[in-house]
């Protein structure tokens, strides 16, 4: 089947100021992610997005023939 793999560079710093303390933490690096995808999806027509911090992916389903055939029997 198809594989989904995302991947990136995480670059995250946090600095929290109070009376008492004083505290900064850092995460940082790559990352990567394989899915395995469905039989059924439309792979042409993936699409993602990224906002605010959220990664957004629509993977539409391949679009069945419903119709029915008349076959002759002989």
């Amino acid at each position: 089947g198809n594989v989904l793999t995302i991947s990136g560079e995480r670059n995250v710093r946090e600095e929290v100021k109070d009376e008492d303390y004083h505290k900064v933490e850092s995460r940082y690096g790559l990352f990567s992610r394989a899915f395995t995808l469905p039989e059924k999806v439309d792979t042409a027509n993936i699409e993602a997005g990224f906002e605010n911090g959220i990664l957004e992916i629509s993977i539409p389903k391949l679009k069945v023939d419903t119709s029915s055939k008349k076959i002759e029997i002989k």
